[in-house]
């Protein structure tokens, strides 16, 4: 008798241990960067489960410490690389000019410092960007930080030229007959008469960090796209409108 109550009590306290491990395993949030991959193993040179978009949130309980964390992206469970993993959303400008001003705040009366940034100096803002209808709105202004400091910087005075040679270079690879790009002052036009090619194309552009817009806004900020679709008679176009500056 005693030897099943012993038993029946070693049961239900290792049942009691392993609940609380359960519940004790702690889940973290992250956001993934450009061109991020799950991995089958803890390897870049395993097999790529799938490809997640830039900024994509993803949990995982393994330790902030490891190399790689365990991930579940839908049904495929598998690691991205902890150099892949940002704990905020995170968008990548370039200075155009060198001593930009910087508002203390998100308005063109705000307190203005002349910073001491070189031309082509990397900013990092971790807001959604935005199209808006007026470029003088001051939701044109972005916040970035610079040298730990928020500084609010008009789009006009940055760039994401890196990023639109990348999306240049992969249409090319992905065009087919009739499709073509238009290259202008303040965005770039890729027009598909394929959907699998218009879908390939957004999907990159969206692992880039790009984020859908309306298309009926006139004027942008950097990473906003819009994606429409148009026939005229038999001819069907997959046009994207890809904002840069």
């Amino acid at each position: 008798m005693k030897l099943k109550l012993t038993w029946s009590l070693f049961i239900i306290l290792a049942g009691s241990l392993f609940f609380s491990a359960q519940v004790d395993a702690k889940s973290t949030t992250y956001y993934a960067k450009p061109d991020t991959y799950l991995y089958a193993k803890q390897s870049k040179s395993s097999t790529k489960l799938t490809t997640l978009k830039q900024n994509q949130k993803f949990t995982t309980t393994s330790k902030a410490s490891a190399t790689y964390y365990k991930v579940k992206i839908g049904t495929k469970t598998g690691y991205i690389p902890k150099s892949k993993a940002l704990k905020k959303k995170t968008w990548y400008y370039y200075a155009d000019q060198a001593n930009l001003y910087g508002y203390a705040k998100r308005s063109f009366q705000a307190t203005s410092t002349r910073l001491t940034n070189k031309k082509g100096t990397l900013f990092t803002s971790n807001e959604t960007p935005k199209a808006t209808k007026n470029i003088s709105s001051a939701q044109n202004l972005i916040p970035i930080t610079y040298k730990g400091k928020k500084y609010y910087v008009p789009f006009m005075y940055l760039n994401i030229g890196k990023t639109e040679k990348q999306l240049r270079s992969y249409f090319t690879n992905i065009h087919k007959g009739k499709d073509y790009a238009f290259q202008g002052s303040y965005f770039d036009t890729y027009t598909f008469y394929d959907a699998k090619r218009a879908k390939t194309m957004q999907n990159y552009i969206e692992r880039k960090g790009f984020v859908k817009a309306s298309p009926t806004l006139s004027f942008f900020n950097p990473y906003t796209y819009t994606y429409k679709f148009e026939q005229f008679g038999s001819y069907k176009y997959y046009t994207l409108k890809v904002n840069k500056k």
